[in-house]
């Protein structure tokens, strides 16, 4: 199981932890608690940051930070799907020869822009609403995370060969197992920050989150045949920004 969680650790972060050669898909198990990982370094850093600088560049700092520690993995996936959706208008072979060009297009770079600009916007009113931004800031990967695992485990994989293929199409057990981590995380991140009081309004998050992957990543199923690592990517990338948009709506103006 340890090993199992290392090799989560390694493929969604840039830690220097020791590589496996053989990456198995039994690590969605532990997407949540890798999204956690990296949610409470987010939170460390906006504690120290926020400190020195206003709230404003404190979370213009976190998301850069955020930025390099996923290795800019989703990002890059969300940009060669915005791509590929604008060249490839969903010709499934258009689309896959874009999806794998290397060169970034000028659609995938507003898009990007405009991306980046919604995280901070959010993460800036959140956290100068209420305290609730700590919460926020750990639970905020832990959730996208979540959703990968969904559309990884509802989805089928759009090429023959490539490390998709170890994720996509997985049994949905090792869904059932993500969900309950993340039910642990929530429970115990809301109860340190004693924040209980709305954790039924996490429960609409998680449902609002899996819709939201699991229709798109139906959607891509029935237009392309399947997906890959970018649209699982592109779709996490959705999802923060659904989270953040939930988070906003249903907590921050309650509190």
């Amino acid at each position: 199981m340890l090993k199992l969680f290392i090799d989560t650790l390694t493929f969604l972060t840039v830690f220097p932890i020791k590589k496996s050669n053989n990456i198995d898909g039994k690590i969605l198990t532990f997407f949540p608690l890798a999204g956690t990982i990296i949610g409470v370094i987010l939170y460390i850093s906006f504690v120290i940051f926020n400190k020195i600088f206003p709230v404003s560049i404190s979370t213009f700092l976190v998301l850069i930070i955020y930025i390099l520690i996923a290795d800019s993995l989703h990002l890059d996936g969300f940009g060669d799907t915005v791509d590929a959706i604008y060249a490839g208008r969903f010709d499934k072979e258009k689309f896959i020869k874009v999806l794998s060009d290397p060169h970034i297009g000028n659609f995938s770079v507003i898009f990007l822009i405009l991306l980046l600009l919604t995280k901070l916007q959010f993460l800036t009113i959140i956290c100068n609403s209420s305290n609730f931004g700590y919460v926020t800031m750990i639970l905020l990967p832990t959730y996208s995370r979540w959703g990968q695992v969904v559309s990884c485990c509802s989805g089928k994989y759009l090429k023959q060969e490539g490390l998709g293929k170890t994720f996509i199409g997985q049994r949905k057990i090792f869904l059932l197992y993500s969900t309950v981590l993340l039910f642990f995380t929530t429970f115990l991140v809301l109860f340190v920050n004693h924040y209980l009081n709305v954790s039924h309004k996490f429960i609409l998050i998680l449902a609002i989150i899996f819709l939201v992957s699991y229709l798109l990543t139906k959607f891509f199923n029935e237009k392309l045949g399947g997906i890959n690592g970018d649209i699982v990517g592109f779709i996490s990338e959705i999802n923060e920004i659904i989270f953040l948009i939930s988070i906003y709506c249903f907590a921050i103006r309650q509190l």
